[in-house]
């Protein structure tokens, strides 16, 4: 995925949220594809991976760490509240 402008802003958001919350937010690139390529790829600004902690992805393995559903909850209602209403 290209990153650009718009989702360098984007990422920066999540960050300040997420301090805000404790939550450390690293960026990083894992390689594959998604869905979030094609948004991209139009010049959305996109952020792939923001749901709930776990792995192994896509394998009979895949998990999610339950704890982390209400974290990562927060952090994306606090995102969209940031990006709708401003610094509330």
């Amino acid at each position: 995925m290209v990153k650009k402008n718009q989702t360098i802003e984007l990422l920066d958001v999540i960050k300040l949220v997420g301090e805000e919350l404790g939550i450390d937010i690293k960026d990083m690139a894992t390689g594959g594809g998604s869905d979030a390529s094609f948004t991209s790829a139009k010049g959305v600004a996109t952020i792939d991976v923001l749901g709930p902690i776990g792995g192994n992805a896509q394998t009979e393995e895949e998990y999610l760490e339950i704890e982390s559903l209400v974290e990562r909850t927060e952090l994306l209602a606090r995102v969209i509240q940031r990006l709708t209403i401003g610094n509330a």
